[in-house]
């Protein structure tokens, strides 16, 4: 545990200001959530226009934001990123509303937590966070610049940092470094005590400037804040707070008292000492070697009795953290330093060092297997021995009650022998059990998380991206496989860390994925095309061949159980199950919102509020074959029916269809028709018609094309790269199933395929030139499907997509 002083920093005109906001520490309440019973938050916010925000507001909010974290269980990761998405909309909600009157406010905030011996920071926006320790200085900060803060899109962009504590360390935060803080100023010949710290962060700082300054010591988890006045102000006696005011930075229980004292500090000069009566052992307490002595007087608070917590000093060992930066991939990737040799010796050299990694990685394997060994041999032992133990417990207590004889041991009836041999077992098998549990499975999630570490760290030093893309998949398996005998911050931010660098890798952006239905549907259902109407959902349910309905509502989408669009008997005609959908225009006859169909051509009109409308789709002559997928553009539906190796074309009369249906490769030669057999999904961009197989190719057929045939074919496409760094670069699909394509109207007109196998989505160019790959990103929510089945991107730049029965929706980012 640690002691907290924090002193908060703000310059106005050159002078300082009485003020002690901007950074503030809350301890955990009698009553917090498993795993926050001894975290400390600590809080920074730096708002866009601090004006146009109360004092008061943010007070709640951050009262309301420290609430929260305690209550919410789990890892510190998950908790912290709660916060930050509570945060961002709340200011989201607000500029939405006040869009009108011009008046826009956004956010970047520092989000800190001290959790056993180690600092873990959680970041969105042009904000900067430092930890000075022993080892050295960390600057943890969004170096691209392209982090615009909270209140501006619906899903924050957030950084994860982790610092070894160790014997104590100074953690500081601002929006506007210095370049002069450097490890060469800041650690002048030795350790700065705070004093010196502050004197040498504030020299040559601008007039106008903002800090919050934060010591850590080994101690009991006391908060003590150092609250500063204007020069020439006399220090106000120490008051109790009123009832109704807001409390204070250092926060703590609501039961607890505390007391804040002003001191004056001086952009130029060191803290003022303070003559204060006798205190308990705190101020006591000797400084630590190479600190002068900066007694200010402090508000202390103290952890409340009961909460389980005791004194920890030094001495407990903390895990050692990882060297080096602290950055998300810092301690993963150690880039070698790379001479000017010709690719073939650069190519040996590689091939060299991914076998020193893979050797070295075999080695530690097998020591750790060894360990293993051992462990489970001494188990064995110890069950030898509580056996034995057993034995001789039984042994005296039987000796102890039954009759004494003559000589020898007491005799025993027959029912007692049985019940013993039946008992002693029973005994040995349960602790057996016992001793799996409580060790076998500490061992399992050890030896699994050592193996991921190995793997992450042999992958960061692999020059070959395959190699290193294999390496980092089985880093991926090890992290899972440990998380299944234990969940940890460690193997969470492991997690987060191996996913990152397979996302560089992959040029991937994630997409933060939420539960879009407020209620769960059936585990048989199958959710195979979505669209999206206005307000509403069309959910196709493959396994039961019908719609299903879902309207918007303040906590997501309802499903709607009166809606009807299924197999059945209507007054307008008989449907069978059916299998694909498409959205109508408005102003079809029958004010319809979708069109589904069944594989022998029976369409049904179906929308909220109304019952089927079937119809019979017009039948060429032979008639042959099923529908498979249908696609609508332009006035016109294609169904695509593999068996006949034709794509029909339906031409829309006054809203219905009432023509006999052409066929799309009509006069083309067999030998130049796709196979349609492979294909999976359609889609149309005016005389363009885009057939996806599975595999991943596509197929771009053009009607109306010049030459002597009437369909032009290029099959498949050529794709290429239009990321940036990855430019004119052909494009090879991944080893998987590929099962849905979508046209996206201008004005960001898009090919997006889906990859189920990953969930990945595709998005190309009408040149087939890849725009972006968008990664499902889940979090803790729990997936039962191993598949993705289907998604949707609409106007508005939401994006749905289905696993199974599960729906989920996230936002795209701008």
């Amino acid at each position: 545990m640690y002691d907290l002083n924090i002193l908060p920093i703000h310059l106005r005109q050159g002078r300082s200001l009485p003020d002690a906001s901007g950074i503030q520490a809350f301890s955990p309440p009698r009553r917090a959530a498993r795993g926050r019973e001894e975290d400390v938050l600590i809080l920074s916010l730096h708002f866009s226009d601090p004006a146009a925000i109360s004092a008061d507001l943010v007070q709640t909010w951050t009262e309301h934001l420290s609430h929260t974290f305690f209550k919410t269980g789990g890892t510190v990761t998950a908790a912290l990123r709660s916060l930050i998405e509570t945060l961002n909309l709340t200011l989201l909600e607000r500029n939405l509303r006040t869009a009108s009157e011009g008046l826009s406010v956004t956010c970047a905030v520092n989000l800190a937590v001290i959790h056993r011996h180690s600092l873990y920071i959680a970041q969105s926006g042009q904000t900067h966070a430092f930890v000075l320790s022993h080892q050295g200085l960390e600057h943890h900060a969004d170096h691209s610049g392209s982090d615009r803060g909270l209140g501006v899109s619906s899903t924050p962009a957030i950084r994860y940092y982790q610092d070894d504590l160790g014997t104590g360390a100074y953690y500081f935060t601002t929006p506007t470094p210095q370049d002069a803080w450097q490890d060469s100023l800041l650690v002048s010949g030795n350790y700065p005590s705070m004093d010196q710290l502050r004197r040498r962060l504030l020299n040559q700082a601008p007039s106008e400037f903002d800090l919050g300054l934060v010591q850590l010591l080994p101690g009991e988890g006391k908060i003590n804040l150092i609250r500063p006045v204007a020069r020439g102000t006399e220090p106000t006696q120490p008051e109790a707070p009123k009832q109704g005011e807001p409390r204070h930075e250092a926060q703590s229980a609501p039961e607890e008292k505390k007391v804040a004292v002003p001191i004056p500090v001086e952009a130029e000069e060191p803290l003022i000492q303070e003559e204060q009566a006798p205190q308990e052992s705190e101020d006591d307490r000797p400084e630590p070697a190479g600190e002068a002595p900066c007694h200010a007087i402090r508000r202390e608070t103290n952890r409340p009795a009961g909460e389980g917590s005791t004194s920890q000093g030094p001495s407990r060992e903390p895990r050692p953290a990882p060297a080096a930066s602290h950055s998300p991939l810092s301690h993963l990737r150690s880039e070698p330093e790379v001479e000017s040799v010709q690719p073939q010796a650069r190519a040996a050299r590689s091939r060299e060092a991914g076998a020193a990694a893979r050797e070295t990685l075999n080695q530690r394997q097998g020591d750790f297997e060894e360990k293993g060994l051992k462990g489970i041999s001494a188990a064995l032992k110890w069950l030898r021995n509580a056996k034995a133990s057993v034995n001789a417990f039984f042994r005296d207590l039987i000796a102890h009650w039954s009759p004494e004889g003559s000589e020898g041991a007491p005799a025993l009836s027959r029912s007692s022998m049985i019940l013993i041999a039946i008992v002693v077992p029973l005994v040995v098998v349960a602790v057996s059990v016992g001793v799996y549990l409580g060790r076998g499975r500490s061992q399992q999630y050890e030896y699994y998380y050592q193996q991921a570490e190995q793997f992450a760290q042999a992958a960061a030093v692999m020059e070959d991206p395959a190699a290193a893309r294999e390496t980092w998949a089985q880093a991926l398996t090890m992290v899972s496989q440990a998380e299944s005998y234990r969940a940890t911050d460690e193997t969470v931010l492991l997690r987060d860390q191996v996913q990152d660098a397979l996302d560089l890798l992959d040029g991937a952006v994630r997409l933060d994925y939420r539960p879009a239905l407020t209620s769960t549907l059936y585990e048989g259902i199958e959710i195979t095309r979505i669209v999206s109407v206005g307000a509403d959902l069309y959910l196709m349910d493959e396994a039961g061949g019908r719609v299903i309905h879902a309207e918007s509502r303040s906590q997501g989408f309802e499903v709607d159980a009166d809606f009807v669009c299924a197999a059945g008997n209507f007054e307008s005609g008989s449907i069978g199950n059916l299998v694909d959908m498409v959205a109508l225009p408005i102003n079809n006859p029958y004010l319809a919102h979708v069109l589904a169909v069944d594989v022998q051509g029976n369409a049904a009109y179906c929308g909220a509020g109304m019952t089927p409308i079937v119809v019979r789709l017009p039948q060429t002559a032979n008639g042959e074959g099923e529908i498979k997928a249908i696609t609508y553009a332009g006035g016109l539906l294609y169904a695509l029916n593999p068996a006949a190796s034709s794509v029909r074309v339906y031409y829309v009369s006054n809203g219905q269809f009432t023509e006999a249906p052409a066929d799309f490769f009509a006069g083309v030669d067999y030998q130049d028709i796709p196979d349609l057999s492979r294909v999976a999904d359609l889609a149309v961009n005016g005389d363009m018609l885009y057939l996806l197989n599975t595999d991943g190719s596509l197929v771009a057929c053009e009607a109306n094309a010049l030459g002597s045939s009437p369909v032009a074919c290029e099959n498949p496409v050529a794709y290429v790269d239009g990321r940036v760094g990855m430019e004119d670069q052909p494009v090879t699909m991944p080893a998987a199933t590929f099962s849905e394509a979508i046209f996206t109207s201008p004005p960001d007109q898009t090919i997006s395929i889906l990859d189920s196998d990953n969930g990945d989505i595709y998005q190309f160019s009408v040149a087939f030139r890849l725009h972006q790959r968008l990664r499902p990103s889940l979090g803790n929510y729990e997936v039962e499907g191993s598949r993705a089945t289907a998604f949707s991107i609409g106007i508005d730049r939401v994006a749905f997509l289905a696993f199974g029965h599960q729906l989920f929706y996230a936002y795209l980012g701008q």
